[in-house]
């Protein structure tokens, strides 16, 4: 079973509850609505089908049951599916569909002409737009296509290829097929693809699953957004796999969190730190669910949250370490019936080969910190079209350095010491600081701009500026952040604009990005 559709089993048991609407599926039936939403590729009077290549289908689309569907159907019919955030930016949107080269974008119902996403797809007249939405008179998930110069859309649009069928079908997807690209940001300007394949996907939500003892049991509210690998795998496709519930709000809500864990009976979920931290801000029931445990992974949870959550929640804390080239998880602390866990490090190598390098790529012993690799059929084969990056990061042995510093202890416990890349960690989003520079470079009255990330208590890294004006120039705090908001998702604007008169520089006229950061985070007010 090495496809995600051969993964997932057909049965009778609950599947998927969206508590806005209150509709429970079970596999059973959420097979139909795969089913039905595959003939966009398999009818020969859909626009999008095609017998011969793979599609690429990005999304645009918010936690829910359409884009359950949506992803499921696209990729276990054989094609690709690249989640975009639904909050890019136009000019956002446009590099991620001009870089993947879409066939298609599916987009939520009712959206508007004026949207940033419809507006990128403007530019490019050969992708369609795919409209999906629940149809609960046909109790099933309906969808429209539209050709760029007949845009309009309705809310009670149907197709007429539709068939409704009795369950999904794996079509050509195999082992080694792609499945999904994600972009990751690089220390270069331009994000990277990251093809992952049904076996790299099915590998990483296999052994999550083992990781945790998941089971039908088990019911996983999920808090993350989708379109990352920590919701749609560490919490959604590892529950579907070992035939649990998965529970999908639209969005995290802190108001509504534990009514909903509460009246839907969820057992765990899994975030980041910084949404732990607003959990323990908030009132929680008068008596605490049965919470089997609480999973935090993407960045560093500090051992004092740890210690509050698990005495606030009365639950276990397992902390993990991932990456989108690994298709999620690489390592994890222990649930307690499994083994030790220890506040401060991200636990054990889950079903991953995990070493610590040294700068010539040999395997450092126990206690010495070096460069963490990893080895295994979850990493990806390599970056799209980026033979650079490819020998930057993958070894003559296979192994792919992840940018992170670490070291083991003698019970085989990874901690990490820092980051030799300079990416910017704000509660699990990466953001490439050369890439911002690159788009502040074009205001007309800026000389110079280095973005860093500066430590931040509810984020872990917060976006972080220093700029230096051309001469005659003035520039406030404000119109820096106002240039930004038209250009890129909201979470990398700066919370902090220092403008200078000359940067810090080496003796050979450098800038060392961390250097900026050591002088000027210390005078952020954060």
């Amino acid at each position: 079973m090495t496809t995600i559709g051969e993964s997932i089993k057909i049965t009778d048991n609950s599947a998927v509850v969206i508590p806005e609407t209150n509709l429970t599926l079970t596999y059973r039936q959420l097979s139909s609505y795969i089913g039905n939403f595959q003939t966009l590729f398999n009818s020969n009077e859909s626009p999008l089908f095609n017998s011969k290549k793979q599609l690429t289908i990005a999304t645009a689309l918010p936690n829910g049951l359409e884009f359950l569907v949506a992803f499921l159907g696209t990729t276990i019919s054989g094609n690709v599916i690249a989640p975009l955030n639904s909050n890019y930016k136009q000019s956002e949107f446009e590099f991620y569909l001009d870089d993947l080269k879409a066939d298609a974008i599916i987009v939520p119902q009712g959206i508007k002409l004026n949207s940033e996403v419809i507006k990128a797809v403007s530019k490019f007249p050969e992708i369609l737009i795919v409209e999906i939405f629940e149809s609960p008179e046909r109790s099933t998930v309906d969808f429209a296509v539209y050709y760029h110069e007949k845009i309009k859309f309705t809310s009670k649009v149907k197709t007429a290829f539709q068939n409704s069928t009795k369950q999904y079908h794996n079509a050509r997807a195999t082992d080694n097929q792609v499945a999904m690209i994600l972009h990751t940001s690089g220390t270069t300007s331009r994000p990277k693809q990251v093809p992952l394949t049904h076996l790299n996907l099915t590998t990483s939500f296999k052994n999550i699953a083992n990781t945790y003892d998941l089971s039908p049991k088990d019911r996983s509210y999920v808090v993350m957004p989708l379109f990352h690998v920590h919701g749609l795998i560490g919490s959604l496709l590892s529950t579907l796999y070992s035939q649990g519930t998965v529970i999908i709000p639209e969005k995290f809500s802190a108001k509504k969190f534990w009514d909903d864990f509460v009246t839907h009976k969820a057992n765990w979920y899994s975030a980041v730190p910084t949404i732990h931290q607003i959990l323990l801000n908030v009132p929680k029931p008068s008596k605490i669910p049965d919470i089997r445990f609480i999973r935090s992974c993407s960045s560093a949870l500090a051992p004092a949250t740890f210690e509050k959550l698990e005495k606030h929640f009365e639950a276990p804390i397992v902390e993990a370490y991932a990456m989108t080239e690994a298709a999620h998880q690489m390592t994890s602390n222990n649930i307690p019936s499994k083994g030790q866990r220890k506040p401060g490090t991200v636990g054990q190598p889950q079903g991953v080969e995990v070493v610590v390098l040294d700068d010539a790529g040999k395997i450092l012993p126990q206690g010495q910190i070096g460069e963490v690799s990893i080895k295994g059929l979850n990493v990806t084969k390599g970056y799209i079209n980026n033979p650079t990056a490819n020998k930057e990061n993958f070894t003559a042995e296979g192994y792919f350095r992840t940018g992170d510093q670490g070291k083991f202890d003698k019970d085989g416990f990874l901690s990490l010491t820092g980051r030799l890349k300079e990416l910017i960690n704000r509660g699990g989003e990466k953001i490439s600081p050369v890439e911002l520079d690159g788009i502040l470079l074009h205001h007309p009255s800026i000389n110079e701009v280095v973005f860093f990330g500066a430590s931040d208590e509810k984020y872990g890294q917060a976006v972080q500026v220093a700029i230096v004006l051309k001469d005659g120039a003035k520039l406030t705090e404000e119109d820096v952040k106002e240039y930004l908001k038209d250009k890129v998702a909201a979470f990398k604007i700066p919370t902090k604009v220092f403008i200078v008169d000359v940067l810090p520089k080496t003796a050979t006229g450098k800038i060392q990005r961390r250097k900026i950061a050591e002088f000027f985070a210390p005078k952020a007010k954060l």
